[in-house]
């Protein structure tokens, strides 16, 4: 059964502190077994946590079949993309 994408839309701050509770969230919606599109847009800051908390949680969804996609990023986000080679 092909379920339909999920969109949540991602505010704030993604560091150190907050990234934990973008992985629980991503988690609880049951991003690993849906197609979840993640609006990055309302992202003012991101650093290595959270860049490494998107990879967890794409791992993590791609090995249970569903799929993550990001849209929107913010441009302070889209340049640390670039910067990590993942823009």
């Amino acid at each position: 059964m092909l379920r339909g994408p999920r969109r949540s839309e991602v505010c704030g701050e993604i560091d150190r502190d907050h990234a934990p509770q973008l992985l629980d969230a991503a988690a609880a919606h049951g991003a690993a077994s849906y197609r979840t599109v993640l609006d990055l847009d309302g992202v003012t800051i991101m650093d290595s946590s959270g860049v490494n908390t998107l990879l967890t949680t794409h791992r993590t969804a791609r090995s249970a079949g569903g799929r993550l996609r990001l849209a929107a990023p913010s441009a302070s986000v889209a340049r640390l993309f670039q910067i990590v080679g993942l823009g």
